[in-house]
């Protein structure tokens, strides 16, 4: 259940099963790595009234007779800026009606590690769980707690410029709240 998994932040392949259950349990047709001709998106929703037809063995958009809704790119690793305008790129150049960038947790987490090893690094070369480096755990995860609410609010506008369709953000709990209110879980 999804329960049993929060704070510890949702692999790639967990978010995209819930999209695909979530999307199916709204009627639309669900797919995955959809090729546009210059990305992959993550997971699409395609309108059902128009059964996706491919041309070839690739899903590719290009010459295929499919209607996106709402596509969504996952990040799981990186909250890079560089890296968000890629994915809102890709969502661009599939032109659904909405394009939704979605956060896993996991990214704090492993920013978090990261950051407390560079921390403790500095101080001495191996972590040894006494009081000091438990105070260097908690600034480190005040830091990269402000960092994501600075990262999050710069690319609430990032997207808000998105030329081409519109794309909205979501963070792990909204993608838990919204499979909670489908009820729909993680096996």
């Amino acid at each position: 259940m999804v329960e049993d998994i929060r704070g510890k932040g949702l692999t790639k392949e967990q978010i995209k099963k819930l999209l695909i259950r979530i999307g199916e349990h709204y009627g639309y047709i669900t797919n995955t790595e959809i090729n546009t001709g210059f990305s992959k998106v993550d997971v699409v929703w395609f309108d059902n009234t128009v059964q996706p037809i491919w041309i070839g063995k690739r899903k590719m958009l290009e010459n295929s007779l499919a209607i996106p809704s709402v596509g969504f790119e996952i990040e799981e690793r990186t909250f890079a800026r560089k890296a968000i305008r890629g994915d809102i790129d890709s969502l661009n150049s599939l032109s659904p009606e909405l394009g939704v960038l979605v956060f896993s947790d996991k990214i704090q987490t492993i920013t978090e590690y990261k950051e407390q090893e560079k921390a403790v690094l500095k101080k001495h070369t191996e972590y040894n769980n006494d009081p000091e480096d438990n105070k260097v755990w908690s600034e480190t995860q005040k830091r990269v707690k402000q960092h994501w609410d600075t990262s999050m609010r710069t690319f609430r506008k990032f997207v808000a410029a998105s030329p081409h369709c519109r794309v909205v953000i979501w963070e792990e709990k909204d993608l838990l709240k919204i499979a909670d209110m489908v009820d729909i879980h993680l096996d």
